[in-house]
């Protein structure tokens, strides 16, 4: 199960996404997404802190279609706090070389000012 915490700090919207993104109900991240890009969010950060699972099947491939719905509205979404096993299924998909990934939260807002 996916559960997703919303926090706004001016323009910029942070998602806290926790749990198993392992099956269709990781879904729940791309469709908040896709609202967000769709209604004018342009500056969005997913914190990867607290998932427990992430496959390389909806897990991954949420993750890119996140990335997707904001390069195509000319907004930029950058990846912080990833768990060991989250940076190095990044690492190994080559995925951490088209994301920007930080180590935290706030060290991915500095990127936004």
């Amino acid at each position: 199960m996916v559960e997703i915490n919303e926090i706004t700090d001016g323009d910029i919207r942070v998602l806290a996404v926790f749990g198993k993104m392992l099956d269709a109900n990781s879904m729940k991240l791309s469709d908040k997404v896709k609202s967000y890009a769709n209604s004018g969010v342009r500056k969005l950060i997913i914190d990867l802190g607290q998932i427990s699972l992430l496959n390389s099947s909806y897990g991954l491939g949420v993750l890119a279609a996140c990335w997707g719905y904001m390069n195509r509205v000319n907004g930029k979404l950058l990846f912080a706090n990833p768990s060991p096993k989250v940076q190095r299924l990044l690492e190994i998909t080559k995925l951490n070389q088209v994301f920007e990934i930080f180590e935290t939260v706030d060290a991915a807002k500095k990127c936004f000012q």
